[in-house]
């Protein structure tokens, strides 16, 4: 029997079990912090004063920094250097149930539903 994307049933379970592997393959990737999305925190301060001191000293720190200087360590295992500092939009403005989601996963949500 043929379904309405015009597969067979067993093509459909072929590309399902292929689409189970890569998404197994990607979640290994987030555990063990290798995916290039997994890196997003969000920092929360006391107050707006802190939150832009500390905003504008490590864009300070970042453009005072000499070509060629040696990065301690654990800057370097953090990936510092790629960092992206900004302010957060305000809390009403963040869909907090798609937080954490690649473009992959999106799609693959708006799909199944």
């Amino acid at each position: 029997m043929v379904s309405m994307l015009g597969y067979t049933d067993d093509e459909r379970l072929r590309k399902l079990h292929n689409l189970k592997l890569v998404l197994e393959t990607k979640l290994l990737d987030y555990k063990e912090g290798r995916a290039p999305e997994a890196g997003l925190a969000f920092v929360i301060f006391k107050d707006v004063y802190t939150t832009n001191m500390a905003v504008k000293d490590f864009q300070a720190e970042r453009k005072k920094r000499p070509i060629g200087r040696f990065f301690p360590l654990m800057e370097l295992q953090l990936g510092r250097s790629r960092w992206r500092v900004e302010r957060a939009p305000p809390a009403s403005d963040i869909y907090w149930n798609h937080l954490g989601l690649s473009k992959f996963s999106s799609v693959i949500r708006a799909v199944g539903q």
